[in-house]
Protein backbone atom coordinates (compact mmCIF):
# COMPACT_ATOMS: atom_id res chain seq x y z
CA UNK A 1 0.00 0.00 0.00
CA UNK A 2 2.97 1.83 0.58
CA UNK A 3 4.37 1.96 -3.16
CA UNK A 4 0.66 3.19 -4.32
CA UNK A 5 0.40 6.27 -2.24
CA UNK A 6 4.15 6.81 -3.63
CA UNK A 7 3.45 6.88 -6.52
CA UNK A 8 -0.40 8.28 -6.51
CA UNK A 9 1.18 11.31 -4.08
CA UNK A 10 2.59 13.01 -6.67
CA UNK A 11 -0.19 12.77 -8.93
CA UNK A 12 -2.56 13.93 -6.61
CA UNK A 13 -0.36 17.44 -6.09
CA UNK A 14 -0.29 17.80 -9.93
CA UNK A 15 -4.29 17.36 -10.14
CA UNK A 16 -4.81 19.54 -6.77
CA UNK A 17 -2.41 22.15 -8.27
CA UNK A 18 -4.58 21.82 -11.70
CA UNK A 19 -8.14 21.75 -10.01
CA UNK A 20 -7.00 24.47 -7.61
CA UNK A 21 -5.85 26.55 -10.21
CA UNK A 22 -9.52 26.79 -12.34
CA UNK A 23 -11.06 27.88 -8.55
CA UNK A 24 -10.89 30.41 -6.32
CA UNK A 25 -9.73 30.23 -3.03
CA UNK A 26 -13.24 30.69 -1.51
CA UNK A 27 -14.12 27.76 -3.87
CA UNK A 28 -12.04 25.55 -2.29
CA UNK A 29 -14.04 24.72 1.30
CA UNK A 30 -15.49 21.00 -0.28
CA UNK A 31 -14.99 18.56 -3.35
CA UNK A 32 -16.84 15.67 -4.55
CA UNK A 33 -15.25 12.32 -5.28
CA UNK A 34 -17.16 9.69 -6.56
CA UNK A 35 -15.70 6.21 -5.95
CA UNK A 36 -16.20 2.99 -8.21
CA UNK A 37 -18.28 0.46 -5.97
CA UNK A 38 -15.44 -2.10 -7.08
CA UNK A 39 -13.05 -3.69 -4.41
CA UNK A 40 -10.75 -3.35 -3.90
CA UNK A 41 -10.99 0.03 -4.99
CA UNK A 42 -14.34 0.90 -2.64
CA UNK A 43 -16.86 -0.94 -1.54
CA UNK A 44 -19.24 -0.52 1.97
CA UNK A 45 -18.52 -2.60 4.60
CA UNK A 46 -20.81 -4.82 6.58
CA UNK A 47 -21.07 -2.45 9.10
CA UNK A 48 -22.45 -0.02 6.34
CA UNK A 49 -19.20 2.10 6.00
CA UNK A 50 -17.21 2.98 3.12
CA UNK A 51 -13.87 1.39 2.62
CA UNK A 52 -10.99 0.51 0.12
CA UNK A 53 -7.82 2.19 -1.28
CA UNK A 54 -9.69 4.91 -3.10
CA UNK A 55 -11.47 5.48 -0.14
CA UNK A 56 -8.43 5.89 1.87
CA UNK A 57 -7.04 8.10 -0.53
CA UNK A 58 -10.05 10.53 -0.90
CA UNK A 59 -8.80 10.47 3.41
CA UNK A 60 -5.45 11.16 2.95
CA UNK A 61 -6.61 14.08 0.53
CA UNK A 62 -9.10 15.66 2.69
CA UNK A 63 -6.33 15.47 5.22
CA UNK A 64 -3.46 17.15 3.55
CA UNK A 65 -4.84 19.69 1.76
CA UNK A 66 -7.51 20.83 4.11
CA UNK A 67 -10.81 20.59 2.03
CA UNK A 68 -13.62 18.77 2.87
CA UNK A 69 -14.34 15.45 0.25
CA UNK A 70 -17.29 14.02 0.42
CA UNK A 71 -16.95 10.93 -1.28
CA UNK A 72 -19.99 8.63 -2.56
CA UNK A 73 -19.50 4.86 -3.39
CA UNK A 74 -21.00 4.43 -6.69
CA UNK A 75 -22.09 1.84 -9.35
CA UNK A 76 -18.57 2.21 -12.02
CA UNK A 77 -21.35 3.71 -15.09
CA UNK A 78 -22.97 6.10 -12.65
CA UNK A 79 -19.11 7.18 -11.73
CA UNK A 80 -18.69 7.74 -15.55
CA UNK A 81 -21.95 9.38 -15.71
CA UNK A 82 -21.07 11.65 -13.31
CA UNK A 83 -17.82 12.61 -14.27
CA UNK A 84 -19.31 13.34 -17.62
CA UNK A 85 -22.12 15.27 -16.46
CA UNK A 86 -19.77 17.37 -14.26
CA UNK A 87 -21.71 16.99 -10.79
CA UNK A 88 -18.53 15.32 -9.28
CA UNK A 89 -14.86 16.94 -9.38
CA UNK A 90 -12.80 13.55 -9.21
CA UNK A 91 -12.78 9.89 -9.67
CA UNK A 92 -9.93 7.57 -10.24
CA UNK A 93 -10.78 5.49 -13.20
CA UNK A 94 -9.24 2.18 -14.26
CA UNK A 95 -10.24 -0.06 -16.73
CA UNK A 96 -11.87 -2.89 -16.00
CA UNK A 97 -14.03 -5.98 -16.90
CA UNK A 98 -17.10 -4.84 -14.78
CA UNK A 99 -17.22 -1.61 -17.11
CA UNK A 100 -18.71 -3.51 -19.94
Amino acid sequence: MRLLFRIINPLLGLLLLLHGSMLSANDLISARFSTSNIKPWGFINQQGLAEGLLVTLAESLEKESGITIRNQIRPYPRVIHEIAKGSVDFAVMFESPQAA
